[in-house]
């Protein structure tokens, strides 16, 4: 049974399905993407969809969180935004 699962498994990955886990917003996404492919994606938002990121990655790992604020750091800094604004809106 595990090997006809594991058969399935890596037709599946094969076959060029396995693509889906990179599409952009996806778990996998935030974890192994490149700073400069984060950055693309955060630059599609407005302060509050940041801020809403920003707060989603604050229960994550510290490696999935740095990566993933240092990008929506740059994008704020670069729309013109103080670096720190989604932090202090979440904090009291």
């Amino acid at each position: 049974m595990k090997k006809i699962l594991g058969v399935i498994f890596l037709s599946l990955l094969l076959s060029g399905n396995a693509y889906a886990a990179w599409i952009p917003g996806t778990k996998v996404f935030f974890k192994w993407s490149s700073e400069s492919d984060l950055i693309n994606y955060y630059a599609g938002f407005e302060l509050d969809g940041l801020c809403d990121y920003w707060s989603k990655f604050k229960k994550t790992r510290e490696m999935v969180r740095t990566k993933n604020r240092n990008a929506i750091k740059k994008v704020l800094l670069s729309q013109g935004h103080d670096k720190f604004i989604c932090m202090k809106i979440t904090s009291p």
